[in-house]
């Protein structure tokens, strides 16, 4: 095991061996006997034990004493019990108890993994096989799913965090650990940035983690791409002496190729986990769960790995240990079962098993494909299906099964033949539109076939509370294709609208204007193609091509139609028919192509000609201007 210091179990400590000693043989908590140290820390020290009622083995985390006058290692140390206690997931080590011990240090009790590490596999084996990598590396996401579902960021993703062990026939199964640094969204952050800093792994460390910018999941995600890459290419993807060299290659350098033995979508699936920009980066491990699963054969998955603790039914490639037993044992162990005349749970359990089986069938039959289409345009996937695993969860550890049906999350009820009315969404479609973790990761785990268009919207929404301005716009895009009213929705159209001057976005956003969003959209092309436009950007160029289209243009407002036709600097004779029109409907923006009709030159010899002498007569051009000077065009 690794200690909650993100370092190894076996140094860094300058405590004396009889303080860390002290405790092997006591009794902690009145129930905790320690029987062995595994490792220590410049925090605390981790030792073996067990329940002396329940004869269970555990690990204890001691914080060492003299930490304890430091309010933000303790405050550290409680984030960590917080984190770990709300993580209820089989590929997490679980969280069981948190306490104070008479010399004032803290203690944390939890699950006991004896196993070996990834860093240990890692060094013996490397590099592995690539299925095999990305089982672990499938169990490792759906762990970090839980996580952030829960609102909780790792922060320090690393192979000595990662440990294997064996269960129910299954060699790789993964326990990750160490939340000692989580971010922990509800509690504020804590003051912890400084700890953080110290403690985090730079080799691991996202860009803008290691930058002390703002860190979100998408933070997890690179260093998990980091640790695939280390397992396929047996050496992590940067080294440097210092660590300030470090940083500065995860700040600025993009990692080696991958070896070209590895299959092309692979080697582009962890380039893409390791973007620099987490806008560029797949948006949610629930992308990463869904690809993984199509390349393991997920349709043929009895119940999920990650939600139930039951292994993927896939074979061993040749050379590799058997990972994953027979398909012959769909039912998860961890789950007791009891006859049918116990009344509602045998259905309530079966229900729970088929629906998982559809949602990992949904995914696995289109992400494959698609996942290949976006790395060449650079799009994240919106298969998140697999994304149920934390409502799942909930359903299978909690009391749910031990109720009617109609208890089932409606998520999971969509799904089953027959089952009870869904409960109202609405308040989890309200916060999933405000950013919530939580709220969006249960909207996530909905079919995409089954998501309404408010679902999507809110999910719309919530990515542009995070600054997920891709999946914002895709998300919004769905909505749309649903039901055209929404795409009036005000808050959405400034996203629309500010992602059009980004280089990052602009194409997504402009397309998605001139496609969907009607009259709307044409105003933002007009409105972008006629802006000053930020350095590098190609925004206007391309609103202009756009609005060249006729399917665009039709959907045009009158206004806006004057204004493109005028600033066509059509003939006399043409511009004079525009006239009345620009006189009904014209806005602020004919103002200037109008104004250029007053000028009484630039035709015929040296330009000196009078272009637009048939508009002289009578007061139309006058009455135009004015007109048009009256009315403000739409704000965007």
């Amino acid at each position: 095991m690794t200690d909650s210091d993100g370092g190894q179990t076996d140094g860094g400590s300058k405590e004396p061996e009889a303080e860390t000693d002290a405790l092997i043989g006591t009794i902690i908590g009145e129930r905790y006997r320690v029987d062995e140290k595994l490792g220590v820390g410049g925090m605390g020290a981790v030792y073996r034990g067990e329940h002396v009622h329940m004869r269970k083995p555990v690990a204890i985390k001691v914080l060492h004493r003299e930490m304890t006058a430091m309010a933000e290692v303790v405050r550290r140390f409680e984030l960590e019990a917080i984190a770990a206690g709300r993580i209820d997931h089989p590929n997490v080590t679980v969280a069981t108890d948190f306490g104070k011990l008479p010399d004032g240090s803290f203690f944390l009790v939890l699950e006991y993994v004896p196993g070996k590490s990834l860093t240990e596999l890692i060094k013996k084996e490397a590099p592995l096989p690539v299925d095999r990598a990305l089982f672990i590396a499938r169990q490792v996401a759906g762990g970090l799913g839980a996580a952030h579902a829960a609102g909780i960021v790792h922060r320090d993703l690393k192979p000595d965090n990662i440990m294997l062990i064996e269960r129910g026939g299954t060699k790789d199964f993964v326990k990750v650990l160490d939340f000692g640094i989580a971010k922990v969204s509800s509690e504020g952050g804590g003051g912890l940035t400084r700890i953080g800093a110290i403690f985090g792994t730079p080799a691991y460390m996202a860009p803008e983690q290691a930058a002390g910018q703002k860190v979100d999941h998408r933070a997890d995600i690179y260093s998990l791409g980091l640790v695939v890459y280390e397992m396929l290419a047996g050496r992590p993807a940067f080294e440097a002496a210092e660590i300030v060299g470090l940083l500065t290659k995860q700040l600025t350098e993009p990692p080696p190729p991958l070896p070209e033995s590895i299959e092309e979508d692979v080697r582009a699936l962890v380039m893409k986990m390791l973007e620099k920009d987490p806008e560029k980066r797949l948006s949610s491990v629930a992308e990463l769960v869904a690809i993984i699963d199509a390349r393991l054969g997920a349709a043929a998955l009895p119940v999920d790995s990650t939600v139930l603790g039951v292994s993927s039914p896939r074979a061993a490639p040749p050379g590799e240990p058997p990972s994953v037993p027979a398909r012959s044992a769909p039912v998860d162990p961890t789950v007791p079962t009891r006859p049918a005349a116990d009344g509602p749970m045998e259905p309530a359990k079966r229900a729970l098993v088929l629906a998982t089986k559809r949602l990992s069938a949904l995914a696995a039959r289109t992400a494959f494909g698609e996942s290949i289409r976006v790395f060449g345009r650079d799009v994240p996937l919106w298969l998140a299906g697999i994304g149920a695993g934390a409502v799942i969860m909930a359903v299978v550890l909690g009391t749910t099964l031990t109720r009617a049906p109609a208890r089932l999350p409606a998520v999971v009820a969509r799904h089953v033949d027959g089952a009870a009315p869904a409960k109202d969404m609405s308040p989890v479609i309200a916060s999933a539109a405000e950013g919530d973790h939580g709220a969006m990761a249960e909207l996530a785990a909905i079919s995409e076939k089954e998501r309404t268009a408010e679902e999507w919207l809110a999910l719309a929404k919530g990515h542009a509370a995070l600054g997920q301005v891709r999946s914002s716009l895709q998300a919004f895009r769905r909505a749309v294709m649903l039901e055209k009213e929404l795409a009036g929705d005000p808050a959405m159209l400034k996203v629309v609208r500010r992602a059009a001057d980004d280089e990052q976005t602009e194409r997504l956003a402009l397309d998605l204007a001139a496609d969907r969003l009607g009259e709307t959209g044409a105003d933002i092309l007009f409105d972008v193609a006629t802006s000053k436009a930020p350095p590098k950007s190609e925004g206007p160029q391309i609103a202009k091509s756009l609005l060249d289209k006729d399917e665009v243009r039709a959907h045009a407002s009158k206004a806006l139609a004057v204004a493109l036709a005028l600033r066509e600097r059509p003939r006399c004779e043409e511009a004079k028919r525009l006239l009345p029109r620009a006189i009904e409907n014209a806005d602020e923006r004919s103002v200037r192509p109008l104004l250029a009709f007053t000028s009484r030159s630039g035709c015929g010899f040296l330009s000196l000609g009078d272009c637009y002498s048939c508009l002289r007569r009578g007061d139309d051009l006058a009455d135009a201007i004015a007109a048009a000077k009256s009315r403000k065009p739409p704000k965007l």
